[in-house]
């Protein structure tokens, strides 16, 4: 099993792969140079393979078979139809795979809770400094906002964008408010709470509904989560709305102002239009599953055609890229796992870092429901984490019913004694 270095090591990799989008944002407007990052992770990952063994890093046979039928089912569609090249898809599979297996590795090795929270605290801390920077245009040279065109009604809007498009930030932002759920310092929930603030502006600037309801749904789980998990510290539940309110309260005229745009976009006409595309991406998968004509990847054009569009659903996205075998190992992969770990959930068999990577799991599962993510790196990076999870929770509880504390492996023994810190 990993020892502390090499823990640290597959935690400063995650760490890289999430910082991805703000590293080419820099270099990209201070350097003009467009560099995929995400390129190193595999190099760091295979390092880190090669010193500390390549074991740590394989996931169970079930979900690493549904991600290797995945990968055949998107390589497979290249055949059938034209909008990627082997080598283009391959390299996006390559980096999808990566970040899954950074994500597993990390989930089921770690033993410190607050070494995990300590990296997802700073990278997000990170995305908050940078994008508030930006849109405050306190320095705009050096933290240029990108204004995204796009059209409403056939009308031209421009919406700020920063880092990355505006629907994917959330992706950098979200975990600020899971880290709610976790027993920590006070110190630290001042941080949090900070970051969490924080994201909520940016993603209201940047005038993304999904984000918004997103960072809302992520921080409500982390608020409810320790109703169930006794051992997470119930006085936030009480302590946290409170302050909240405050805070609304006092800045009532200024939280209106900064969300005037995205409240525009929520009750616009055009708003129950992007309702009905995405449930119209769900309804068509539903229709479409049971044809066998459309088992074979059909493309994003087939949609495009369709409906002007692209989908706004992953599933959706999946079946048209990859046919039936890869919307299978879709679910292998992301549903299968998450199912199983919502259960362990549900028993109160999870400790605080589980269930932390447990609420990741169900927001980006509730965002591939609403944006078309195919193989995006962060994607992976939580569906590898949520069966690394699953698989740590599995080897502890085997762990204490088995040999006990004094008996077990070190990583299991470490692990429960973390536990039994909580």
């Amino acid at each position: 099993m990993l020892s502390e270095r090499g823990q640290t090591a597959w935690l400063l990799i995650q760490a890289v792969l999430l910082l991805d989008s703000m590293a080419s944002y820099f270099l990209r407007n201070l350097a003009g140079v467009e560099l995929p990052i995400n390129a190193v992770v595999p190099l760091l990952s295979v390092l880190a393979m090669f010193i500390w063994g390549v074991r740590p890093a394989i996931p169970p046979l079930l979900p690493l078979l549904g991600f290797l039928l995945l990968s055949f089912a998107f390589l497979s569609g290249i055949l059938f139809i034209d909008e990627f090249t082997f080598v283009g898809r391959g390299r996006t599979l390559v980096s999808a795979m990566t970040a899954f297996i950074v994500g597993y590795t990390v989930a089921r090795n770690i033993v410190s809770k607050d070494k995990f929270a300590r990296m997802l605290l700073i990278v997000g801390l990170m995305y908050v400094v940078v994008c508030v920077i930006a849109l405050t245009k306190v320095m705009p040279s050096f933290f240029p906002v990108i204004n995204a065109i796009g059209y409403n009604n056939g009308e031209l809007v421009i919406r700020p964008e920063v880092t990355i498009d505006q629907n994917f930030q959330i992706f950098y932002l979200f975990f600020l408010s899971a880290l709610f759920l976790l027993p920590t310092s006070p110190i630290r929930i001042v941080f949090i709470l900070l970051g969490a603030i924080g994201a909520a502006y940016v993603l209201t600037r940047l005038q993304t509904r999904s984000g918004v309801l997103l960072l809302i749904g992520s921080m409500a789980l982390a608020w409810l989560a320790p109703l169930r998990m006794h051992n997470m510290g119930k006085g936030k539940i009480f302590v946290l709305p409170i302050i909240l309110l405050i805070l609304f309260i006092i800045g009532y005229q200024w939280v209106l102002y900064v969300a005037q745009g995205v409240i525009t976009r929520f009750t616009d006409s055009a708003y129950d239009t992007t309702i009905y595309g995405r449930l119209h991406a769900i309804q068509f998968l539903l229709e479409k599953l049971a044809d066998p004509n459309y088992w074979i990847p059909q493309g994003n054009s087939y949609y495009l055609r369709l409906t002007g569009n692209i989908p706004h659903s992953n599933p959706t996205a999946v079946y048209l890229e990859a046919g039936i075998l890869g919307l299978v190992g879709w679910f292998m992969v992301v549903v299968a796992p998450l199912v199983r770990l919502s259960m362990w959930f549900y028993k109160k068999r999870l400790d605080a870092l589980e269930t932390m990577v447990w609420v990741s799991g169900v927001v980006v599962f509730m965002a591939q429901l609403s944006l078309n993510t195919p193989l995006f790196d962060h994607v992976w990076l939580w569906a590898g984490a949520v069966i690394g999870a699953l698989e740590r929770a599995r080897q502890r509880h085997r762990a204490s019913f088995s040999v006990g504390l004094s008996g077990a492996p070190p990583l299991q023994r470490s692990i429960l004694r973390e536990a039994k810190m909580q």
